[in-house]
């Protein structure tokens, strides 16, 4: 028994796997053939009756006992990875009740029992010497307090006089469209790009049809790529109590939850969850006062004239720094 986590980035359709299939001859006698192991059943080469030698024999579908299967494809989670490494997968048969209970996106916890299937030489029946691993599931947990397919039922918000009315007076201001890339993650400054991006996968827009009849979805895809934007461990920051301390002492592990009262330049905040990356090229910003700040190239760091990245920082640029 065997237990991994990973996205599910396939699932295949819904197909009903033979658990018994009965046979027939023609003078009526019935051969069950069960399956004992793998996804492999073998068609009995003549009748089972000890008086019968038919060897015509067909499959008797109505009686036969069928259960749901399918197959999904597990992969490694991207915050798992080191930078620059691409992820591993594995495919997983489930039946009975887990059939499309996780599908493509979901972060899942599996378990189950480790297989190993002997390949065929493509195009003909002669078995390979190599070997694949299948995982055969037996139990899925939803990473993230997901719950079950059951549980995933779309509710309709409702809106009321009141708000349709907002809703209205907002669609008419002319900077609406920059008020809502401003809305995603307004704690992260920058990034515009990447919030707009966001706007409209959410949003979409509505399907078009060409005057030669092709259509045209409204549906975007968007594949967004970029290393994070961190400082290193030694680098400063304000408690809420105002007690300074390094960044690294706020948490061990990466990805790990926390709960951590911190001041910013609005007030203050809370930090809920510790990154941490290896191997990250990194560039070091000096004031003339002699304070001195290691980050990422991508890093950004408040001057008088806004946000900047690390690598976007002149001489004589001013930042704001804590006395």
């Amino acid at each position: 028994m065997a237990s991994v986590s990973g996205m599910v980035v396939r699932s295949s359709e819904i197909k009903p796997l033979a658990k018994i299939i009965l046979y027939k001859c023609p003078e009526g006698h019935v051969t069950e053939v069960p399956l004992e192991r793998g996804l492999s059943i073998y068609a009995p080469s003549k009748c089972s009756h000890e008086r019968c030698t038919q060897r015509d024999l067909r499959i008797d579908p109505e009686n036969s006992k069928f259960i749901d299967f399918q197959i999904v494809r597990l992969q490694e989670l991207p915050e798992d990875l080191p930078p620059g490494q691409l992820p591993h997968y594995i495919d997983v048969t489930i039946r009975q009740d887990l059939v499309d209970n996780a599908r493509p996106g979901d972060r899942i916890i599996l378990t189950g029992l480790v297989r190993i299937e002997q390949e065929q030489i493509s195009g003909t029946r002669i078995n390979s010497g190599l070997h694949r691993l299948r995982i055969e599931g037996n139990n899925i947990e939803f990473l993230g307090g997901r719950g079950t397919k059951n549980s995933r039922k779309s509710e309709r918000e409702e809106i009321s006089p009141e708000e349709e009315k907002i809703i209205k007076s907002l669609a008419k201001s002319d900077d609406i469209y920059d008020r809502l890339i401003g809305s995603f993650a307004p704690h992260i400054q920058g990034h515009t790009i990447i919030k707009e991006a966001i706007l409209l996968l959410i949003v979409g827009s509505t399907q078009r049809i060409l005057q030669d009849g092709t259509k045209v979805r409204g549906d975007i895809n968007i594949f967004l790529v970029g290393d994070p934007g961190c400082l290193n461990g030694y680098s400063k920051v304000i408690l809420e109590d105002g007690r300074i301390v390094d960044l690294a002492s706020l948490g061990k592990n990466h990805l790990e939850h926390i709960r951590i009262r911190m001041q910013n330049e609005e007030g203050n905040d809370v930090a809920t969850v510790f990154h941490k990356y290896e191997n990250q090229k990194v560039i070091e910003i000096v004031t003339e006062t002699g304070k001195n700040i290691v980050g990422t190239y991508n890093h950004p760091l408040l001057t008088k004239n806004g946000w900047k990245r690390l690598d976007e920082l002149k001489e004589d640029d001013e930042l704001r720094v804590v006395t």
